[in-house]
């Protein structure tokens, strides 16, 4: 019998602030710690949504955005996240359109969550700063059920 996949709850906006005007080649402030060790909330998957605000100057060829979820191992140390480490935490990625400029949203699915504790980034990768203000990343974590 196929496995059932379940939602648990809303989504949750992780990345806001961090990404106002952040610059073409560049990494977001890590996100506050997302909680995937306490018993209720040790899923395995989410779906990432990444709202990008409408640019300012049309995407460059190639753009993109990418998501790294950075773990902890004990509770207080969090991987580093210079560029030489950042890839350790990749996760995903989102293609956009080339020689645009308009909001879009992105979605990113079946991403492995880390066990225990996590902090979540985005790298810039558009050809162009990001909107001033308006985008977004969010997080709707999810497991899988015993379909017996």
């Amino acid at each position: 019998m196929p496995a059932n996949y379940t939602a648990r709850g809303t989504a949750a906006t992780v990345l806001t602030t961090e990404l106002n005007s952040l610059t073409s080649g560049s990494v977001s402030a890590l996100s506050a710690a997302q909680d995937n060790d306490t018993a209720g909330t040790r899923d395995l998957y989410a779906q990432v949504e990444i709202y990008l605000a409408a640019q300012g100057t049309n995407r460059a060829a190639g753009a993109y955005v990418a998501i790294y979820l950075v773990p902890e191992l004990d509770g207080t140390n969090y991987g580093a996240t210079t560029d030489e480490c950042l890839d350790n935490y990749f996760v995903g990625s989102a293609s956009l359109d080339d020689g645009a400029l308009a909001a879009r949203y992105l979605i990113i699915d079946r991403v492995r969550l880390p066990v225990g504790d996590f902090k979540v980034a985005l790298k810039n990768n558009t050809g162009q700063t990001l909107a001033s203000s308006g985008n977004t990343v969010k997080l709707r974590s999810y497991t899988v059920e015993d379909a017996t």
